[in-house]
């Protein structure tokens, strides 16, 4: 059923091949990168309500944060990573990736004009949290993105393993055998 879903929707080709595009990648990085951005903004914003902590300041920090994302990954390269056998050095570099572009929108923010100063204790939360946040975001993106991979060969190899069987009538009886067959790993269906 997935496999069927999965198949209409395009994610057929990228069976076929070895990678993702990479572009495609950098671009999901990003923006799980900018969203943990903006979840720690909410956050601090919620814990210290300071004047300076605005909307026009959050928009200007998320331009900043995508910028500067797109900016750390590139330098990393960790969209060309080989997703199907990641290994330490690649989350080493994502890691690496995260904490730059941390460093740099911690840089950013203390540019940023700012009529009374936020407390340096809220900059520093709100560092933390976007390094926790784009992290967790970042390796559960790749972890799901492994299992969909394999959950799709898995169903692929069982399709084409499958003797194919053209079922004779369309009565009751051929309907429950077609119900049946579906079940089993060893039979397809492909027509009556």
């Amino acid at each position: 059923m997935i496999y069927h879903f999965l198949s209409r929707i395009g994610v057929e080709k990228y069976l076929s091949s070895r990678y993702f595009s990479s572009w495609l990648i950098l671009g999901i990085d990003a923006l799980l990168s900018v969203f943990a951005t903006f979840i720690a903004y909410l956050l601090v914003r919620g814990l210290f309500p300071n004047p300076v902590f605005t909307v026009e300041y959050g928009a200007c920090l998320l331009a900043g944060s995508c910028l500067l994302s797109v900016i750390s990954f590139v330098l990393f390269r960790t969209f060309r990573s080989i997703i199907r056998h990641s290994t330490l050095r690649e989350i080493w570099k994502l890691g690496a990736a995260v904490l730059l572009k941390d460093v740099l929108v911690f840089a950013y923010v203390q540019l940023l004009p700012q009529s009374p100063l936020p407390p340096q204790t809220a900059i520093a939360l709100g560092f933390m949290l976007d390094v926790l946040v784009t992290l967790f975001l970042l390796l559960a993106l790749r972890l799901g993105m492994i299992i969909l991979y394999d959950l799709l060969k898995l169903n692929r190899t069982r399709r084409a393993n499958c003797r194919q069987v053209l079922v004779y009538g369309t009565g009751d009886k051929s309907g429950s055998l077609v119900t049946r067959l579906q079940n089993s790993p060893h039979y397809r269906v492909i027509g009556f």
